[in-house]
């Protein structure tokens, strides 16, 4: 069995084999990542959506059950270092 998917600009949907009834959604991105040669996919996402209902499925861990149609957007990914707004206190020079 398959789980079908399309990203947003496509016309055709591309299929995933896999064993078993249900696919994690972490292991669809890879899978994904795999097929269509995306890189290490470090500054960006996949966002994936169901299809017919447009659920967006949010937690890698969820389960995507077989024969399902899912949509893919490219999203801006999470930065790896958090952005500093306010300096360190140790940062700054030492006080007498």
């Amino acid at each position: 069995m398959a789980v079908y998917y399309k990203f947003k600009s496509a016309k055709d949907y591309d299929s995933i084999l896999i064993e078993g009834q249900f696919i994690s959604v972490g292991n669809l991105k890879e899978r994904i990542f795999e097929s269509k040669h995306l890189g290490r996919g470090t500054d960006f996402d996949l966002m994936i959506s169901n299809a017919q209902t447009n659920e967006e499925y949010v937690d890698e861990a969820a389960m995507i059950p077989k024969n399902t149609s899912v949509l893919i957007r490219r999203v801006p990914g999470c930065p790896r270092m958090p952005i500093v707004t306010e300096p360190d206190e140790y940062c700054l020079a030492p006080q007498f």
